[in-house]
């Protein structure tokens, strides 16, 4: 876990850093430009100090390799020559038995000389690699510091270009937009227009509807006696005429329908 979130901090302050590096240039390209061909610089300054004292080191570390080297080449020399001259027949025996032990301690003295003017060699050697890779460091940042101004300018371009061409097509985007609007508003007026068509229709319809009611409750509504017209004459006929039923046949009647 804490591993994870470690790594999850450097992950965020590296988003962080991009973040404010992008501001940066965007706010004020050139001085963003200077300032990276002058951390550029710095850069190469480092590296080339540093191959500075690592080709002094190198120096003294050749100077020693070849110095040891010498001297087991000179041992070497002086051993073969002991060797030549204890094989040589014209030397007295006297004289090689006393140039035998000379050349045995001189070859146990060449033996010991042959670690160390390994290591020196091997040292040097070691010296000379680790001395190629800064100064191919150093050569690839001069070309940085040499090719930076150029590229960085283009970079601006390129920066400033695709601006332009946001810009134009957030502006082009609001036109659309508004181009959206206008539209919208006529679809608009038309669907106002059609609901209000509707409306209308639906009017009609309830005004029709509201007729047919009427008239079918006005045929349909009981008709009053007293609105016949013969009926009226009739009964008009009646009240005037006599009436030829006995006063006896009046009383009768009444008396049987109270009964």
């Amino acid at each position: 876990m804490l591993s994870f979130l470690a790594r999850f901090g450097r992950a965020k302050v590296g988003q962080i850093s991009q973040s404010i590096t992008e501001a940066i240039v965007r706010f004020d390209p050139e001085t963003a430009s200077e300032a990276q061909i002058a951390e550029f610089e710095a850069q190469l300054n480092v590296l080339t100090a540093k191959v500075a004292t690592l080709r002094r080191e190198y120096d003294n570390e050749q100077k020693e390799a070849d110095a040891a080297q010498a001297n087991y080449n000179r041992y070497m020399a002086a051993a073969e020559k002991l060797q030549n001259q204890i094989a040589d027949p014209a030397i007295p025996g006297e004289k090689k038995a006393s140039l035998e032990p000379s050349l045995s301690n001189l070859l146990t003295t060449i033996e010991g000389l042959v670690p160390e003017m390994e290591r020196e060699i091997r040292e040097a050697k070691e010296a000379k690699e680790f001395l190629a890779e800064f100064e191919q460091a150093a050569i690839e940042a001069a070309q940085k510091v040499t090719t930076a101004r150029a590229k960085l300018t283009e970079a601006a371009h390129k920066m400033e270009s695709a601006k332009l061409q946001r810009e134009r097509a957030t502006e082009m985007a609001e036109h659309a937009a508004v181009l959206a609007g206008i539209r919208s508003g006529n679809d608009s007026l038309g669907t106002a227009l059609s609901a209000m068509e509707k409306v209308a229709q639906k009017d009609q319809d309830a005004t029709t509807a509201a007729t047919l009611k009427a008239n079918l409750l006005t045929k349909h509504v009981p008709q009053s006696i007293e609105n016949d017209q013969n009926v009226r004459d009739a009964l008009g006929e009646a009240s005037t005429s006599p009436s030829s039923v006995s006063l006896t046949d009046r009383l009768a009647a009444l008396k049987a329908r109270k009964g």
